[in-house]
């Protein structure tokens, strides 16, 4: 069993209302250099980070084996 909660929405039009620079990830190799030039900006940003069932899957397992 794994949590997931696909849908089809996205933060685009959050960015545009609060007028913030907005940038979508879904790529993981796209990530790294994404996130270093929005941590340049001088102002707020939002970034949205899509991810697959099967990776979602992955991470959920992987919590699942943390001791607290």
């Amino acid at each position: 069993d794994y949590i997931t909660s696909p849908h089809g929405q996205t933060f685009d039009k959050i960015a545009e209302a609060f007028n913030l620079d907005y940038i979508k990830v879904t790529k993981r190799e796209h990530f790294l250099e994404q996130f270093m030039s929005m941590q340049n900006k001088p102002h707020h940003c939002l970034m949205e980070i899509t991810i697959t069932h099967q990776t979602n899957k992955d991470v959920y397992d992987l919590l699942k084996t943390i001791k607290l």
